[in-house]
């Protein structure tokens, strides 16, 4: 990991998750993989709460799944990917007036990409 020595949330996660599943590379892309599900279905129930009618935001957030960039990087070893869910997760606390989880997801924005 010595690629991401300046992002340390990154390297603690993916050390924490290299450690957790035995360095099996397949299992750590897939975790990655369902933090960036959690982290659009996160976007998608903030945009329901700021009043963007279901069926476009549905389509909103299928359409950022699907999108290739995005799909290749969510399962990366990238910053980028945490730093997405990290943004998706403060659009979502910043929408529901969660001031804890909002200065805590704000807080680690900059330790994740600089």
């Amino acid at each position: 990991y010595k690629w991401s020595f300046i992002q340390p949330v990154s390297l603690f996660f993916e050390g924490m998750l290299a450690s957790i599943l035995h360095q099996d590379i397949f299992w750590m892309r897939l975790a990655q993989a369902f933090l960036a599900s959690l982290s659009l279905v996160a976007l998608h129930q903030a945009g329901r709460h700021l009043g963007v009618r279901r069926l476009p935001m549905f389509g909103a957030s299928l359409s950022l799944l699907f999108m290739p960039l995005y799909a290749i990087v969510s399962v990366s070893f990238y910053g980028e990917a945490l730093l997405t869910a990290d943004i998706c997760f403060l659009l979502y606390f910043y929408s529901k007036d969660q001031q804890t989880g909002l200065i805590l997801t704000s807080s680690i924005a900059p330790l994740i990409r600089p």
